[in-house]
């Protein structure tokens, strides 16, 4: 059905190549893989990064590019927003966290330490802190204030590839080709839980709003739902590859997931049934849901960034 059903409504409301407003079902957005895609707060901007290592903003109304940053000389993997809109925060392949101005692109500061690759990277709620974690398995916690290291996590015996903090910015979960998903208890900067079960690297992890359910996707093909109570898996969803992206919606009722053969999947979590999914391209490597919780972004291995309607 799902497919099927997906390209029903995007027929409905796709006349030629637009959906959203003026925003292009299909957007040539980098040279090689699109590895990062985030609306801005207010949805006004949609910034991406990829393997050109290059930092983008599209305006949010039509998907016309407003500035483009050589932000990087390597690939770029991480890319996240301040909650204020006011900065950006991108990490990659050269070890390097770095901060950006969104009104002109310039670079405000440059965070160092990390030894390898710095996969993932992600303003803390209320903007207090700067959180990154990669290739030297550790989480690292800055301070943006001075822009210093204020904490180093240590615990995954695996690079780290995808981090995600709660609304509340009290738990952090991390997720690990270690096989583990762990959480973290911001306020007290310490380890809290592991999860192990996962069958093989752990690439992508989601926290529901009211930070009581963990969301872990991985090479083993299966989406898992964690009781950050129990501090156990109490679901399993099972997808046609691997899962590198997830993201949830504001009431957390729908996950999307992004996976390796290029679909784009929409979950009920009510129930654990697919409503919808398609396969714009092979190689979905990104994700991103618009703040009013109508339009997902998927950005892939060719470069493109594509849009479609939430189902």
């Amino acid at each position: 059905m799902t497919v099927r059903t997906m390209m029903t409504i995007v027929g409905l409301l796709v006349q030629g190549a637009w959906l959203w407003g003026d925003w292009p079902a299909e957007l040539a957005a980098h040279e090689g893989i699109v590895a990062g895609i985030q609306f801005s707060p207010d949805g006004s901007l949609v910034t991406s990064v990829g393997y050109d290592g290059k930092l983008k903003f599209w305006k949010g109304a039509d998907g016309t590019l407003a500035r483009e940053v050589a932000a990087h000389d390597k690939p770029i993997y991480g890319v996240s927003f301040r909650p204020s809109g006011e900065s950006i925060a991108t990490s990659g392949l050269d070890g390097l966290v770095r901060l950006w101005s969104v009104l002109d692109g310039a670079k405000l500061a440059e965070l160092t330490g990390h030894q390898g690759i710095v996969s993932s990277v992600a303003y803390s709620p209320d903007s207090s802190q700067i959180v990154s974690a990669g290739q030297d398995k550790t989480v690292r916690l800055w301070a943006t204030a001075t822009n210093a290291e204020s904490k180093k996590l240590e615990g995954h015996q695996g690079t780290i590839y995808s981090l995600a903090l709660s609304a509340d910015g009290k738990l952090l979960a991390t997720a690990s080709q270690d096989k583990v998903v762990r959480l973290w208890d911001m306020v007290a900067g310490a380890a809290m839980k592991e999860l192990p079960g996962s069958e093989d690297a752990v690439l992508s992890v989601a926290i529901s709003p009211d930070a009581q359910t963990v969301y872990s996707g991985g090479m083993d093909r299966k989406i898992r739902v964690w009781s950050v109570a129990e501090g156990k898996a109490v679901r399993e969803m099972v997808t046609s590859d691997p899962v590198f992206g997830l993201v949830l919606n504001k009431d957390g009722t729908r996950l999307i997931s992004a996976g390796y053969s290029g679909t784009v999947a929409v979950w009920n979590l009510a129930d654990g049934s697919t409503i919808g999914s398609d396969k714009k391209a092979f190689g979905a490597y990104a994700v991103a849901l618009s703040p009013d919780g109508k339009q997902i972004l998927s950005g892939h291995e060719n470069g493109k960034i594509f849009a479609r309607p939430m189902p």
